[in-house]
């Protein structure tokens, strides 16, 4: 996982703590705005690139699915509209070769992906000891 992405999640975490002491019955549509946000910019971001090797197109399927697994429960159907327009940017920004690579990984990547879940979750709870921390 790139660093920017575990970067926005951990500014979620801090923004989740701070709704959620102050005024939690805003937490829901605040963290669905911003995994809106989120996803309109990683949509934006892709739709500037031309191109994806297969390490690139393994490393942003592996950041859009880790940010769509930990933020599920925050989804909206823009959010899911914008989300597929990301996977069809990365369709689009790859070949044949780098398409069947990236079917041939998702078994390995899915195990990476609930590996990093867990370490950053038990990370930022050590960082943030947050009650809610199940909620992201």
């Amino acid at each position: 996982m790139r660093p920017y992405i575990y970067t926005a999640l951990l500014s979620l975490v801090l923004v989740h703590s701070q709704i959620t002491t102050t005024a939690p019955s805003l937490t829901h549509p605040i963290l669905s705005y911003l995994l809106e946000s989120i996803s309109k910019e990683l949509l934006e971001a892709f739709k500037q690139r031309r191109k994806f090797t297969l390490g690139e197109l393994l490393q942003a399927a592996l950041d859009v699915e880790f940010v769509n697994q930990t933020l599920s429960q925050y989804n909206t159907p823009r959010a899911s509209e914008l989300q597929q327009g990301v996977y069809v940017e990365l369709d689009r920004g790859s070949d044949a070769e780098a398409r069947l690579g990236l079917r041939e990984g998702l078994g390995g990547m899915k195990k990476i992906l609930g590996e990093l879940r867990g370490g950053s979750r038990a990370e930022l709870w050590v960082t943030l000891p947050i009650p809610m921390i199940s909620g992201l």
